[in-house]
């Protein structure tokens, strides 16, 4: 079979920039990013063949670097990462 290809990309006209991506052949590659001008940098990226690889990123301008990645093929690999800085 071939593979199936998806890629979708737009945006808005105030400042949100929208993108996804994602593949298809047996696996998925998904990827979602888009931005609020100077406020939310946010990415969502998995992908999953037999295995999930996930991992979700998001940076509130000065205050907040969060990030999330678990990995599970008949095992999980769990990683939670946020730091906040510059928080009142």
């Amino acid at each position: 079979m071939l593979c199936n290809l998806g890629k979708l990309h737009y945006r808005l006209y105030n400042g949100i920039d929208y993108r996804l991506d994602y593949r298809q052949d047996y696996r998925l590659d998904y990827k979602l990013d888009y931005r609020l001008d100077y406020k939310l940098d946010y990415k969502l990226d998995y992908k999953l063949d037999y295995k999930l690889d996930y991992r979700l990123a998001y940076k509130l301008d000065y205050s907040l670097d969060y990030r999330l990645h678990y990995k599970l093929d008949y095992r999980l690999d769990y990683r939670l990462d946020f730091k906040l800085d510059n928080i009142v």
